[in-house]
């Protein structure tokens, strides 16, 4: 937690801007030439790539605290889509801005590093997790790796969402392991 309040703090020494994006907003689509870097303060943000039969599939659940497609900060144009799954407040920061200080900053290009380095674990774990053929299965990790204890109850799809299952197989889940 540390590492995210020293990035947040370096990158609120950047004068972001902040914007209110509804559900169902893009704020990028795939293609566009990246120009801001978002950061979300709160709310939910998938990055989204749509397979060539359409079907979107989700690379990133960016939440508060989250930087939403961290590649952009090295790349062109983005590789997927921005799209906001539940009302969001976000950071936005001109990209140039954001790369001048990783180059003239060591102390906000090291928490950026160290950020990062989470997001790579963090998504290793999701990939690991989405692996795993039971829904039992893929809860029972997704619990030892946050502690034990599932969120609230208005907070379970998320974690089905995190487990990629529906919301039903998870409440399915759950009740089973009540039973027993």
């Amino acid at each position: 937690m540390i590492v995210i309040m020293s990035l947040l703090s370096l990158i609120a020494e950047l004068d972001p801007s902040t914007v209110r994006v509804s559900a169902g907003e893009l704020l990028f689509a795939r293609g566009d030439p990246v120009r801001q870097l978002f950061l979300v303060k709160s709310g939910l943000v998938h990055l989204v790539r749509h397979q060539e039969n359409g079907s979107p599939t989700v690379m990133q659940r960016a939440t508060a605290g989250d930087i939403v497609a961290e590649a952009s900060l090295f790349a062109s144009n983005y590789h997927c889509d921005g799209v906001v799954a539940s009302h969001a407040e976000l950071h936005r920061i001109p990209i140039s801005r954001v790369q001048h200080r990783l180059r003239t900053d060591a102390a906000f290009a090291s928490a950026t590093a160290q950020h990062l380095a989470r997001e790579v674990h963090r998504m290793r774990v999701r990939s690991e997790i989405l692996g795993m053929k039971t829904v039992s299965a893929r809860l029972q990790t997704w619990l030892a790796l946050n502690g034990g204890e599932l969120p609230g109850k208005g907070q379970w799809r998320s974690v089905a969402d995190d487990i990629g299952v529906s919301p039903a197989a998870l409440y399915r889940e759950l009740a089973a392991r009540r039973r027993s």
